[in-house]
């Protein structure tokens, strides 16, 4: 398959919520290219797997989509790592 395939795939396994099959799809598609769209989707699978490496993801994905001149896309990552931490922190209040 190619990475365009693997990233469809991995989209789609996220929409059902099997953040193991989306990582699968999103790791093939790296092993094809590496793309700030394939580090996206394996950060936002690996939210529920591995909470370190889901971070390390987004963050080379943030840096490919500046590298590449996306902002729009960059600032996503921004905006939704900063929704993440306030999610934490409420839980932490929350206990």
């Amino acid at each position: 398959m190619s990475a365009g395939t693997h990233l469809s795939a991995g989209r789609e396994a996220l929409a059902r919520a099997l953040s193991a099959d989306a990582r699968t799809e999103f790791e093939a598609a790296l092993a094809e290219d590496e793309t700030a769209e394939a580090l996206e989707g394996l950060g936002l699978s690996l939210r529920v797997l591995d909470a370190e490496g889901s971070v390390a993801a987004r963050e080379r994905a943030f840096r490919l989509y500046q590298e590449t001149g996306d902002a729009k896309y960059a600032n996503k990552l921004t905006r939704r790592a900063r929704n993440i931490e306030a999610q934490a922190e409420r839980a932490q209040v929350s206990r």
